[in-house]
């Protein structure tokens, strides 16, 4: 049982338009948590000639570092079992 509370048992994904630029929903917040509602969150934000991947620890659902809104949005969302709709 340890190791399956171990186990990715909550995900979700977040896409976005990080820049607002209208190039797409290009930027991506992947949130995957176990039954502990712990993980990371990571965090791709493309920009027109550059992308940036992000690294977060979340510890009982809760962040050390601020989120953005759709790190939030990705790990609230993967909490709620919402995981196969992506905004």
């Amino acid at each position: 049982e340890a190791r399956i509370d171990g186990c990715v048992t909550h995900r979700a994904l977040i896409r976005y338009d990080a820049y607002g630029e209208m190039s797409g929903q290009q930027s991506s917040s992947l949130a995957l948590l176990d039954a502990r509602r712990s993980g990371i969150v990571v965090s791709s934000i493309h920009h027109r000639d550059s992308a940036r991947v992000y690294f977060k620890q979340i510890v009982a659902g809760e962040s050390e570092l601020e989120l953005s809104p759709e790190e939030r949005a990705a790990v609230d969302r993967a909490l709620a079992g919402d995981a196969g709709a992506a905004s």
